[in-house]
């Protein structure tokens, strides 16, 4: 019999959608992008506050604060912002300062954590205590002293709620103690108030879900890492992510989980819902530098955006996702058209066996192709049947000894995918030889009668999906099994 060489899943990895531009800044970007005035608001951890143009990625005023900037808010046609620091600064929409407060002169605080407002009063939460002030910058009053507030403040009607030490606590607007509850420790999680449940990520490595009127615990939901991510609330389930790697998503009421997705490492930051492709998405930022966009009906990865650094809260904007990392740049790409390459694992050994790529592909506009690059080679069409695609490489012909790298890109009638893409590498080692084959028949083997011949492969029993069989001088190719019929006895 004619040796075979088997298809197997030797690859894991995400082509990027065009990358549009990418802002260059002095520091660590460290907040959110925000919309403000239709264009980008970010901050770093120099203290400087940057406005960029949307669409091209240009300046359109850079300012400069005491320290790391904390995520700034909107407050009506102006700007809250605070320095972890201490100084707290209203701006306009040119950047001109309204006023400041210098919390660390005044009040000795050293730490601004989170700024939340309400109407026309502004709440922070900072390692002195909770702080209230008007949108005019007049009566600075704390209205809530502790040294051990670990969180971000949310404020919700008439309540304020923030970790901490082991707690979830909620105050009211004008300092009362409501409760306090034991959750085993919380930090960077801010709390999300939806209905009558907060949601926050514990220390404990635990989501908890808490009653808003009382801090009874509802449920909590245990990960194998601590759950520093914001929750996101949506359409009754919660979207978070652990420093395990994985991506949750939960019922919001009895935290049944309906789906997790591993990732190489932590996630941090908070979720955000988007489209790629025309179809709805859940964006998340990772420590291992890259964005991820999960299929938010079964969390498949669809897309991965590539950073130098850890990946903060990515942001989803007409038809744009924005983020900022560690590596001192802001992101910006189209969610137009994306690929993905769904198995197996990145870095994983090849041998000779042939290496087969699948994946799926999401086009808005409809009609897409894939192609995939071997070593900056040419790129070369895959097969496509409708969004699903699969790339078949021979190792003895097209990978080298070592490492190799491997990319995927997709054209629509819209256009093709620029700019940067994914670079994945696997391995081949030259001592990994084919593996030996079953071949068996299913049938009686009778002049004129039609039988099946099956061919699997010896190490795992798995079917070769691609193979040629020489019978009787005859060669034919099969996928899986292939039909024969025994034309003369004695064959």
């Amino acid at each position: 019999m004619k040796k075979i060489i088997l298809a197997l899943l030797i690859l894991f990895s995400i082509s990027f959608s065009s990358l549009i531009w990418e802002y260059k800044a002095n520091d660590e970007i460290n907040t959110k992008p925000l919309i403000f005035s239709n264009s980008l608001l970010v901050g770093s951890n120099s203290g400087s506050l940057y406005l960029i143009n949307t669409i091209s990625g240009t300046t359109i005023w850079e300012k400069k604060l005491t320290g790391a900037v904390v995520q700034p808010i909107l407050v009506g046609s102006q700007i809250a912002v605070a320095s972890k620091n201490g100084q707290l600064s209203m701006m306009g929409p040119g950047g001109n300062p309204i006023w400041d407060l210098d919390l660390a002169k005044t009040q000795n605080v050293t730490r601004i954590i989170g700024i939340e407002s309400s109407g026309n009063i502004i709440y922070l939460s900072t390692d002195k205590g909770v702080y209230s002030v008007s949108q005019a910058g007049v009566g600075l009053t704390q209205i809530y002293k502790s040294s051990d507030i670990s969180t971000p403040i949310t404020v919700s009607g008439n309540s304020i709620i923030f970790g901490e030490g082991k707690n979830l606590v909620k105050i009211s607007t004008t300092g009362q103690t409501n409760w306090k509850t034991d959750i085993g420790g919380v930090w960077l999680s801010k709390p999300v108030v939806d209905g009558a449940l907060i949601y926050v990520g514990g220390l404990d490595k635990s989501m908890h879900a808490v009653l808003f009127n009382n801090g009874a615990q509802s449920w909590s939901y245990k990960t194998n890492g601590w759950v520093l991510s914001t929750p996101l609330v949506s359409n009754g389930i919660i979207y978070f992510g652990s420093n395990d790697g994985f991506v949750y998503a939960l019922d919001k009421i009895d935290s049944t989980i309906f789906w997790k997705t591993k990732t190489p490492q932590a996630i941090e930051s908070k979720p955000e819902l988007g489209f790629l492709g025309g179809e709805e998405v859940l964006f998340v930022g990772s420590t291992n530098g890259k964005a991820y966009a999960l299929n938010k009906q079964d969390g498949a990865i669809v897309w991965i955006g590539r950073a130098n650094a850890l990946v903060g809260d990515p942001l989803f904007y007409q038809n744009y996702v924005y983020f900022g990392s560690n590596d001192k740049s802001i992101y910006a790409f189209s969610t137009e058209r994306a690929c993905s390459i769904i198995s197996p694992a990145e870095g994983e050994t090849v041998g000779l066996k042939e290496v087969k790529v699948t994946g799926a592909v999401v086009s808005q506009s409809g009609s897409p192709s894939v192609d995939v690059q071997v070593n900056r080679g040419p790129f070369v069409e895959a097969i496509v049947n409708g969004d699903e695609w699969a790339y078949y490489i021979d190792p003895a012909n097209e990978l080298n000894i070592g490492v190799n790298e491997l990319r995927c890109r997709v054209s629509d009638s819209a256009g093709t995918e620029i700019g940067s893409y994914t670079e994945i590498g696997i391995i081949r080692d030259q001592s990994i030889t084919n593996s030996n084959l079953i071949v068996t028949t299913k049938g009686a083997l009778i002049e004129g009668t039609g039988f099946e011949i099956f061919v699997n492969d010896g190490d795992d029993g798995s079917p070769v999906e691609r193979f040629s069989l020489a019978l009787n001088g005859i060669s034919l190719n099969g996928s899986e099994s292939v039909n024969v019929t025994v034309q003369n006895s004695g064959s």
